[in-house]
């Protein structure tokens, strides 16, 4: 049985308000507390990001706008349940450089005439936080494992305008 913080105050089982799920019957006090409160799959989430200026054409009902650029912002969020040996989900500077990486070869170009959307992908803000976050997952998630992971990469086209791809767990 899942229980919150509210029944087990009730119980006279928690001194100390800790919103999560513990197990039944486990008396939950200083030290213990760690072994028994859980978060569910994720505890720790770590964000990078970078912009970039880019223009694009888009073909929306089978009509191509005319060219026009934006200054992306991308967000790159790992997420994981434990710590590596140091402390650390990961290392920031790892993650910028490779979310730096991925989109350098976008920076002030047409991004038609960019893998992958050279190929008729259609070059929206949901395919570009697609492709961003699966080359980031390649790159990253077998040096992450088994504690963390990219979950997902947001792309801002322009002011409120968010698109996110959250990769799927492997």
């Amino acid at each position: 049985m899942v229980r919150g913080h509210a029944d087990l105050k009730r119980s006279n089982r928690l001194e100390i308000g800790v919103v999560g799920r513990f197990q039944r019957g486990e008396r939950v006090s200083g030290i213990a507390l760690e072994r028994v409160f859980h978060l569910g799959s994720r505890m720790y989430e770590i964000t990078v990001q970078t912009e970039f200026c880019a223009g694009h054409s888009l073909v929306i009902g089978g009509q191509r706008e005319k060219l026009h650029g934006h200054n992306w912002k991308v967000k790159a969020v790992i997420a994981g349940g434990s710590l590596d040996h140091d402390g650390l989900l990961c290392d920031f500077h790892t993650c910028e450089e490779v979310l730096q990486e991925i989109c350098e070869p976008f920076h002030n170009e047409n991004l038609d005439d960019r893998e992958p959307f050279v190929k008729g992908v259609n070059p929206s803000a949901e395919h570009v936080a697609r492709y961003i976050a699966t080359e980031m997952a390649s790159r990253l998630d077998e040096a992450l494992k088994p504690h963390a992971r990219v979950q997902s990469v947001s792309v801002t086209e322009a002011p409120g305008c968010i698109a996110t791809y959250r990769v799927e767990k492997s």
